[in-house]
């Protein structure tokens, strides 16, 4: 199975570089499409890009879009896209307020996906190994838990996860474990427990993992988890760029939403995951809308927990 993805992730690239040679058009390319690069890290909630590619909504709005899926870090991709290197990102919500606390040249252009609400079932999950002493999240004190990256979202809501439950993040240990890997480390004992996101919670549980929390959904059920970004140049300069990019997006986002078979089809071509992973997984809210009181507990937390300095202006940040 982790061969499978593996080979997928490696393989969207190449796919989404395939498509854009056989796009025609759109009606608003003007003298032609605009060559397009986006960076992201592969995840279920991606669905709706991969989708939009497919379906020719950004060939429509005059653009042909390289997806690289290669990064392994959000900051990485905040770095690429304020550098020039890629046009839009992608990212987690806190590192995109972290980057603008910095002033990273960057601007939120909108959601990507939310939680699903469900905190039964949603599309992160920390999990355990199926014979650990581990019960609860107060149990993870004094223990170690992976996460794709520190500083992140995800590390923000595993500190918040555990002291919610009455047990101290400040005595955890977080290590960088990436969402593929998650389930060997356990198995290993590099850490006792991780974060991992649609596909890979879907894949831990059914190789025996246990879940102890869904954390996005119980820390608030309209949270923004993860939003769509381009350069502080590209948006004042090419404002139409980003209209229409925007555009395709809502599409996609649109066509997502009323297509579950499609967007379970569809994360196979850029991640591998296989039909038994896919027909079972908990999918996110596609949606550009990002959820001000959401965002606002989320910058509390993240004030509270040392990852923002000060609570930055929403007004003047979310579009």
């Amino acid at each position: 199975m982790k061969k499978q993805m593996l080979a997928g992730i490696v393989a969207a690239s190449l796919f989404a570089v395939a498509l854009t040679g056989c796009s025609d058009e759109g009606a608003n390319a003007g003298s032609g499409p605009n060559d397009v690069t986006i960076g992201v890290i592969p995840g279920a909630d991606l669905a709706p890009l991969y989708l939009g590619l497919d379906q020719g909504f950004f060939a429509e709005e005059g653009i042909t879009l390289r997806i690289n899926s290669l990064a392994s870090k959000t900051s990485g991709i905040i770095t690429a896209v304020a550098e020039g290197n890629y046009d839009f990102g992608y990212s987690d919500a806190l590192s995109l307020l972290t980057a603008l606390e910095a002033k990273q040249p960057v601007s939120v252009i909108g959601g990507a996906a939310s939680t699903s609400g469900d905190t039964s079932f949603d599309y992160a999950a920390i999990i355990v190994g199926k014979d650990s002493p581990i019960t609860n999240l107060a149990d993870l004190t004094s223990h170690s838990v992976g996460i794709d990256s520190l500083r992140t979202t995800n590390d923000l809501l595993v500190r918040n996860a555990i002291d919610a439950a009455g047990g101290s993040s400040a005595s955890i240990e977080l290590k960088e474990v990436a969402f593929i890997d998650a389930v060997q480390a356990i198995s290993e004992g590099t850490v006792d427990a991780a974060l991992v996101v649609e596909p890979f919670a879907t894949e831990a549980r059914m190789s025996g993992m246990r879940v102890l929390s869904y954390p996005y959904a119980e820390f608030d059920p309209a949270l923004t988890v993860s939003a769509y970004f381009t350069s502080s140049a590209i948006a004042k300069d090419d404002p139409e760029l980003v209209e229409r990019f925007t555009a395709a997006l809502t599409k996609s986002i649109d066509y997502a939403e009323a297509s579950d078979y499609d967007v379970r089809d569809n994360i196979n071509t850029y991640i591998g995951a296989g039909a038994d992973v896919r027909s079972r997984l908990a999918l996110p809210v596609f949606s550009q809308t990002i959820d001000r009181g959401a965002a606002d507990k989320l910058v509390a937390a993240a004030t509270k927990y040392g990852m923002l300095r000060e609570q930055p202006d929403l007004d003047s940040i979310l579009p």
